[in-house]
């Protein structure tokens, strides 16, 4: 690498790996028959990593992004179909220019690689040979699904659109629609179908679905006579077709003519991170300011509090346009979900399909970082042990496909990821066998356990319920890695199953780990902070109306009851027995509800976090720590820990 470009390294790394992600992403697409313009995005994010790589004189990333870009230039001539083989050596390609480009990033010189790129590019070289003489073979197909074709057939031949489900039970769904087409051509001219006559010949049918534009002077009948030639159709629907006439384009006005192109710059994330920090202690040296300046109530103001006002104005401001800079949306992270699970399926031989919601739900930086491992981890495991084989969905009257699903959407300030599959749910009687052997619990501890308290048995360290152990999950680690992850985070994992349906793993974790609004609750002469997102509901309730069961206060919460337990008493502090005591009611892990007394409500407070250290880090309940206004260090409170210190 020349010593003068060595300057814009990692400008190049970093756009590159965005580039490569796309490639990567669009490639699953295609592979999916999800094409939507795939083939000439790859193509010039390709062509985009090849010029930036010869520029700074990287010879393997080079060759390799250039060997990529030839065989998507054969691709862009259209007729071509890609077979499995082609996808696995293209797959193989990313992965090289990725590990090309993590070794530049780290200095590595390029005679040094371990990653056989010549032979990716002979590779590659090969499959564009071979692209380029099925080009040539293959006779033209008919025009398909983009709004072209038909055109030379009469305007005058009524046309019928006609959609076709091939039966969940079929092994070949796409043999199946090859074959529905096939038949519809005998009695007419095929004008548009999706997927295309070239997917349909290589075996893809995505849903099981296909849809065909049919000219045709025979009739419905004769569609419905040959479609009876079709073993395992499972439904289908004939109407008529009646084309759309082509929208008129735009009328351009002066107020549609672009303005000023919006310009970006890139900043590395270490400098987002102390501006965050340094945001965050302004924020409580305005607070302190307050505090010292403070004033009895109905003191006249002085100038000195305009300008304090006017400082937190700013000083909030401020903070919510860092918080802007830091806020990622979640699709950074599911988009690179379906090269996962088609890596993983293919290895193990399943059919997976995924589907993912709310990838425009925002979080911060830091905390979409944390959250990759554990997701990853969860679409593995659910792929290898919650699914099944297709051919055991098939006797349980199951589609083939398994079906794994990605949703996300905001509850106040939390951020709700929910990973559902369709798969043999978890045995729980199993759990609590396994539990019980590796000495986690007694026998008469296990069968008291409520459902939700066995379904998270799944979490404990070196639990697992698989009698083999796979290259992919059920080594007995992770589950517990992916909880002790969310919950570093301030959130919670849920488990919710049922055997033969499913298994749903329910994330809770906070928009941002920077500044929190803390509720402030005391006890005694001591202060203590909540999370705002964690506080349900603030009720004062008289003696009178607290109940008991079984030994266990509860206390009126909407509709009903829930248990209650004193702050103080959980902590160690002591209790005050008061005529009405302040509640605050709060979600422990798996959103059970419960209660909290405490002697006061003490206001609330926007405070940065700081980790605990050594010895307040082990002490059950507690998550953090921040400073108050007039300089004491105010212990910040974690729901779930205090649930499980208090037994729920």
């Amino acid at each position: 690498m020349a010593q003068d470009m060595s300057k814009y390294l990692d400008l190049f790394v970093q756009e590159s790996s965005e580039h490569l992600e796309t490639i990567a992403s669009r490639l699953v697409d295609l592979e999916r028959s999800v094409e939507s313009g795939a083939v000439d995005e790859i193509f010039r994010r390709a062509h985009s990593i090849k010029g930036m790589a010869a520029s700074m004189g990287i010879e393997s990333i080079t060759q390799l992004a250039h060997g990529l870009e030839d065989v998507f230039e054969v691709l862009r001539r259209g007729g071509v179909v890609l077979e499995q083989a082609d996808f696995d050596l293209l797959h193989a390609a990313v992965d090289g220019l990725s590990a090309l480009l993590h070794e530049a990033a780290e200095g590595q010189a390029s005679d040094e690689t371990e990653v056989d790129w010549r032979r990716l590019v002979r590779g590659l070289k090969g499959a564009r040979a071979r692209l380029d003489a099925r080009a040539a073979e293959a006779e033209a197909p008919p025009p398909i699904g983009e709004g072209a074709g038909g055109a030379g057939v009469d305007e005058a031949i009524p046309r019928l659109r006609i959609v076709v489900e091939i039966a969940g039970t079929s092994k070949v769904p796409g043999v199946r629609g090859f074959l529905v087409y096939k038949r519809l051509s005998a009695v007419g001219e095929i004008e548009e179908s999706s997927p295309s006559l070239a997917d349909l010949k290589a075996g893809r049918l995505p849903d099981r679905r296909l849809e065909i534009v049919l000219a045709t002077r025979e009739g419905r009948q004769a569609v419905e006579r040959q479609l009876g030639t079709v073993s395992e159709i499972r439904q289908y629907s004939i109407e008529p077709h009646r084309r759309k006439a082509p929208a008129e384009p735009p009328r351009s006005t002066p107020a549609s003519s672009p303005g000023r192109p919006v310009r970006t710059v890139r900043i590395r994330t270490d400098l987002l991170d102390g501006f965050m920090d340094t945001v965050g202690e302004l924020i409580l040296a305005s607070d302190r300011l307050r505090a010292l300046v403070g004033r009895a109530e109905g003191e006249e103001r002085t100038p000195v509090d305009d300008a304090l006002d006017h400082l937190e104005r700013t000083i909030r401001g401020l903070h919510a346009q860092v918080m802007a800079t830091r806020m990622i949306p979640l699709s950074s992270l599911t988009d690179k979900i379906p090269r996962v699970v088609r890596d993983v399926a293919r290895s193990l031989g399943k059919e997976v399909e995924v589907e993912v919601a709310g990838a425009d739900i925002e979080l911060d930086r830091a905390i979409l970082d944390e959250l990759e491992a554990p997701l990853t981890h969860l679409v593995r495991n659910a792929i290898d042990h919650g699914l099944e084989p297709p051919d055991e969905r098939d006797a349980r009257g199951k589609s083939r496909a398994g079906r794994l699903s990605i949703s996300a959407f905001r509850d106040r300030d939390v951020v709700v990821l929910e990973l559902s599959d369709d798969g043999r749910g978890f045995d729980r009687e199993r759990l609590k066998k396994v539990a019980v052997e590796a000495g986690h619990l007694s026998r008469r501890q296990a069968e008291a356990l409520s459902d939700r308290e066995v379904l998270m048995l799944a979490c404990l360290p070196g639990l697992s319920t698989r009698e083999e152990v796979s290259d992919i999950s059920g080594r007995g680690v992770g589950l517990d890695a992916v909880k002790a992850t969310v919950e570093g985070l301030g959130g919670n994992l849920e488990i919710e199953s049922e055997i033969g349906r499913g298994t749903t793993f329910r994330l809770r974790v906070p928009l941002t780990v920077a500044i929190q609004r803390l509720l402030l609750l005391g006890v005694a002469d001591e202060l203590f902070g909540l999370p705002m997102g964690k506080v349900l509901q603030v009720v004062e309730v008289p003696r009178a109306k607290e109940s008991e069961s079984r030994g266990q206060v509860l206390v009126p919460f909407r509709e009903g009851l829930v248990p209650a337990w004193s702050l103080g008493g959980a902590l160690g502090i002591g209790e005050t027995p008061r005529e009405v005591t302040p509640y605050v009611v709060t979600e422990g892990e798996g959103g059970v509800t419960f209660a909290l007394a405490v002697d006061r409500i003490a206001g609330h407070l926007e405070a940065v976090i700081k980790p605990l250290g050594k010895p307040l880090e082990g002490v059950e309940g507690l998550s953090g720590v921040t400073l108050l206004p007039d300089g004491r260090p105010l212990v910040v409170l974690d729901p779930a820990a205090l649930g499980r210190a208090v037994g729920l």
